[in-house]
């Protein structure tokens, strides 16, 4: 499910674009760690997460040199 950034109370975070909820991992936690200060380090991660995940399910992305 693709990641999304949203600010929520001062941080930046890692939303579910369907659910609109913070995204979380396998265990329950955050996937974001709470929040970044910054858009752009949330976009990053956000962006991280997708291209994970897409690559998990079968996507030809390459990795970057």
């Amino acid at each position: 499910m693709p990641y999304i950034v949203r600010q929520i109370a001062r941080k930046w975070r890692v939303i579910e674009k369907s659910t609109g909820k913070v995204g979380t991992n396998s265990s329950g936690s955050p996937i974001d760690g709470g929040g970044h200060e910054s858009r752009d380090k949330a976009l990053r991660q956000a962006q991280a997460v997708n291209i994970s995940e897409a690559r998990s399910r079968g996507a030809k992305i390459p990795k970057r040199r």
